[in-house]
């Protein structure tokens, strides 16, 4: 028969805590934590004075359950999902009170489990919502002593849990205290200790690697707990696993038997597991992480992704200096894909751990595999590039980075949070170590390059090529006496510093082709395509011949070393007239941006607008004759986009005069 248990019964009135109360408080602190003591004292004061609000019946069963919620939490095996069917509830409460010695028919069991099952009017989910479209439960004796009930069980299991627990602890010290554990320790720990939460993190927190082998073998290492979806506050949490935390505590020490047990772990979106996986990985020596590079591509694809991204990118710098480099571009490739642009106000935490894996971890891929490693950077950079352009509805061949890339060399001050940045500089300093090491040839480098579409590699093409000009000299001729090149604006900064830097090393006979190309100018500004306008005479527009003139200049200082004298003095005239021309070398501004609410000036308005009158409204900052205040380049950015945009073929002809030519240096102050 049930046996009965005391304590104080619960009363109503105001009062403090019973006695009863007051120990029930104290061990769901010290057992289970503050949140379930806050629960409970809330609604013992509530009891204390349950007449003055109708709904109390329901919000203090609300409270209480969840004290039961979190007391099981704390006390259900670690394999409770098995019980996820009709009568789960109670097939949870019997297993808890198997572990804590106290029979099902006891007073307290039999209380426990008519607390539980669908449908019951004594379930405490039941309690603690409505009937319906009727009115708050009444306080009255029976509700008073359905929480007398209700406490009598939290008091017995609380104390017979801090009972057994002393008493299991003890146990496991014992256990913990083996030098050479065999497979009958692991076993005892499986069968004998109950799988809690609290066992596991006392276990595997003083677990010593001997008994790594043991624990695989019993099976302790193959099943990780799943992220928790709670779908009615749309969180997701990620527990913790003590196993896998071990492993990650004894991988240096114990390699092949961590690297094993870590093989036999099923996959998870646990994003907490997979952290440890990777600690795991780069512990152990090269060869062993090797193997379980699978299982970290499938935690960097799964549906969180990593909970430290960096993490993954060192572990590609171990794999690589331990020779495992076919392993470290796997996982590279996994990284990289798949990457979006954070830039602007869309900076996001992703951005930033990715930006230093290409700025900590990239250089020592590239080191160990040369233009394979190359290539997959240029691959990222190229798609991600791609990505911006399917936003902003540009040709698959315009990038636009000289707007948002003004110069190749240099670390933009965004590399951290805008990946574009990132990866060109990943790329540039990837090209120059693989050359410099002796991994591949600037032709091959250059090659590479070339081979993605976008302007902003033909840019770094360049760029390589202006940094060794001696060891690519065929490269460099047929870049220089490109026709399509010297008069493409997008790359002009590029060419002439490469025309500076390899300019003496062309021949003679490309020479003069370089001079012929300077002496034809660039393409002449657009006009109107009116059949009116292309029928009468075009007058000559200053405009056009100072444009003309100060382009000649500016390449003609790129080669002033090669030039003869009749140039050379053509070029001195030209300085004389326009002063002396920009050095390509120098460091350009970093651009910015301001976002607006919306512009003062329609695209439609920009759009009409002839090339010169735009320019000059650009410079001013507003329309002739409008004696409004300046404009900031952030309020007309979204209709200039798409007045050039729709107008891309024409508006480039002429994108030699929206380049300004810099301010003047400042004079110094006297004295």
């Amino acid at each position: 028969m049930s046996t009965a248990y005391g304590g104080d019964p619960a009363r109503a009135g105001n009062r403090p805590l019973s006695p009863r109360q007051e120990r029930v408080a104290q061990r769901l602190l010290a057992q289970v934590g503050p949140g379930s003591t806050a629960f409970f004292r809330d609604a013992c004061e509530l009891m204390s004075d349950g007449t003055a609000w109708p709904s109390v019946t329901h919000v203090v069963a609300h409270l209480l359950r969840e004290v039961f919620s979190s007391l099981q939490a704390v006390l259900e095996a670690e394999d409770a999902g098995a019980f996820d069917r009709p009568d789960g509830h109670k097939a949870r409460i019997r297993a808890i009170l198997a572990d804590l010695a106290i029979a099902e028919d006891d007073l307290v069991g039999e209380m426990w489990l008519g607390l539980a099952g669908q449908g019951n009017p004594d379930n405490l989910a039941t309690r603690a919502h409505r009937d319906g479209l009727g009115g708050p439960r009444p306080f009255n004796g029976e509700f008073v002593g359905y929480v007398d009930k209700v406490e009598q069980v939290l008091d017995v299991v609380l104390e017979r849990f801090e009972t057994n627990y002393f008493e299991v602890f003890g146990r496991l010290e014992e256990l913990l205290a083996v030098s050479q554990p065999e497979d009958a320790h692991a076993e005892a720990l499986r069968r004998r200790f109950p799988r809690t939460e609290a066992v596991a993190q006392y276990f595997f927190t003083r677990a010593s690697p001997a008994w790594v082998t043991r624990l695989y073998r019993a099976g302790f290492f193959a099943a990780p707990p799943a992220a928790q979806v709670d779908e009615d506050t749309a969180t997701v949490h990620f527990p913790a696993w003590s196993p896998s935390q071990f492993l990650a505590r004894i991988a240096a020490l114990a390699p092949d038997a961590a690297a094993i047990a870590a093989l036999a772990m099923a996959g998870t979106d646990n994003v907490r597991v997979s952290h440890d996986l990777i600690e795991i990985a780069a512990a152990v020596p090269a060869p062993l992480s090797s193997r379980l590079v699978p299982q970290v591509i499938a935690a960097v694809n799964g549906r969180y992704r990593l909970l430290v991204p960096q993490n993954a990118g060192a572990l590609m710098g171990h794999l690589c200096r331990g020779g495992q480099v076919g392993p470290a571009l796997d996982l590279a490739a996994a990284l990289l894909r798949d990457l979006s642009a954070g830039y602007g106000p869309a900076a996001t935490m992703h951005s930033y751990a990715y930006g230093v894996i290409l700025r900590d971890h990239v250089p020592g891929l590239v080191t160990g595999a040369g233009l394979r490693a190359l290539g997959l950077v240029c691959q990222a950079l190229e798609e991600i590039a791609r990505d911006d352009l399917a936003r902003t509805r540009a040709d698959h061949a315009e990038d636009w980075s000289p707007l948002w890339r003004p110069q190749i060399d240099g670390r933009a001050q965004r590399s951290d949070t805008d990946l574009r940045h990132a990866l060109v500089e990943a790329v540039r300093d990837g090209a120059f170590s693989i050359i410099e090491s002796g991994l591949a040839s600037v032709t091959d480098v250059v090659a590479e390059l070339e081979s993605h579409g976008l302007v902003i590699f033909r840019r770094m093409a360049l760029h390589v090529l202006s940094r060794h000009p001696a060891q690519a000299r065929d490269l460099v001729a047929q870049r220089l006496t490109h026709a399509a090149a010297i008069t493409d604006w997008r790359i002009r900064r590029e060419y002439l510093f490469l025309a500076s830097k390899g300019a003496t090393f062309l021949a003679p006979s490309d020479v003069r082709r370089l001079l012929a190309l300077i002496d034809s100018g660039p393409p002449d500004a657009p006009r109107s395509s009116s059949p009116q306008a292309e029928a009468r005479p075009q007058p000559t527009d200053p405009v056009d011949r100072d444009r003309r003139a100060r382009w000649q200049r500016d390449h003609l200082a790129a080669v002033q070393a090669i030039l003869p004298p009749e140039w050379d003095a053509r070029y001195q005239a030209l300085v004389a007239e326009f002063g002396p021309a920009p050095d390509p070398s120098a460091p350009v501004p970093e651009p910015f941006a301001i976002w607006a609410s919306g512009s003062p000036v329609t695209a439609g308005e920009l759009a009409a607008m002839s090339t010169d009158a735009l320019v000059s409204f650009l410079k001013a900052g507003k329309a002739p004759g409008d004696d409004a205040g300046t404009l900031s380049p952030g309020s007309l950015r979204g209709a200039l986009s798409s007045a050039i945009q729709d107008d891309a073929e024409h508006r480039s002809a002429a994108a030699a005069s929206f380049i300004l030519p810099p301010p003047p240096a400042p004079r110094p102050a006297p004295g």
